[in-house]
């Protein structure tokens, strides 16, 4: 399987050690940058060195039909499959994932956290352990529903991992008065 070492860029073919710089030379809020797979046309990503590791360009969907394609890099697993009652389970294998993430800004977050003194405000819940607060950052209005835009510290909220996750197990999360009506009822 050839390793892939060039893509295309605004329909110019560079090198997958210019495709990490344009990459990194990205200014925070700028669009990531667009790379295609110079055989099939499909988009790739620019991969660094890492221990043992060539710089090499991966397609971001694996594509059967191209050459450049890694495609033996998903490795499918036979197993036994348990029966639903059976209290065993097969775990640890590998997955290939493409996974989507929304830009947070951590200073903001940081700030609302000392605001609320690191302490939950739905359960009061506040601990500290080695030096660092088990505190999450909440936002009332959902990044993921309302896409990019300017988010206001008011907009914030501390809670523990717990309340934080009960917040989230609607579509439309909790309140902090709804999370403290929930946690009043199940005492």
């Amino acid at each position: 399987m050839p390793l892939a070492v060039e893509c295309s860029y605004q329909g110019t073919v560079v090198s997958v050690q210019d495709a990490i710089a344009i990459k990194e030379s990205r200014r925070r809020g700028e669009p990531a940058p667009v790379f295609q797979c110079i055989e099939c046309g499909e988009r790739v990503t620019p991969y660094q060195s890492r221990k043992g590791h060539t710089p090499h360009i991966e397609h971001r969907q694996r594509n059967p039909n191209c050459s450049l394609s890694n495609r033996h890099r998903v490795r499918r697993v036979e197993h036994e499959h348990y029966h639903i009652e059976d209290p065993r389970a097969l775990e640890g294998y590998e997955l290939d994932r493409h996974v989507l993430v929304y830009a947070r800004n951590a200073q903001i977050a940081e700030q609302r956290k000392q605001l609320d003194r690191y302490r939950c405000q739905a359960c009061g819940f506040h601990l500290n352990v080695n030096g660092r607060y088990v505190i999450e950052c909440h936002h009332t209005r959902p990044v993921a529903q309302s896409g990019v835009r300017e988010v206001h510290i008011e907009e914030l909220v501390s809670l523990c991992p717990t309340c934080h996750r009960i917040a989230h197990t609607r579509s439309e999360p909790y309140s902090v008065p709804e999370l403290k009506a929930l946690l009043s009822s199940a005492a």
